[in-house]
C-alpha cells in the first residue's frame, strides 16, 4: 500500500547538489578544488618550450658553422 503524499514536494538546493546522500548510494559529488599547490601543467609546458628553443638554437648554430666552412 503506497504511503500518503506530502502536501508540498521538497526542493533540491541551489547549486545542483543534493544536501544528503542516501545510504547505500555512491558518493559521486563534486570534490572541492584546492586553491594552493603547484601548477604542473605550466611547469611541463615551460620545460618543453625551453627544450624546443635550445634545440632550435643549436640547429641554427650548427647550420651557420657548416655554411661558413668552419
Amino acid at each position: 500500500m503506497p504511503s500518503e503524499a506530502t502536501p508540498e514536494p521538497t526542493r533540491a538546493p541551489d547549486g545542483g547538489q543534493v544536501s544528503v546522500r542516501p545510504s547505500g548510494a555512491p558518493d559521486t559529488g563534486v570534490t572541492p578544488t584546492s586553491g594552493t599547490g603547484t601548477d604542473q601543467g605550466a611547469l611541463i609546458g615551460g620545460g618543453a618550450a625551453a627544450l624546443l628553443a635550445a634545440g632550435g638554437a643549436a640547429t641554427f648554430v650548427v647550420r651557420r658553422r657548416r655554411a661558413n666552412g668552419a
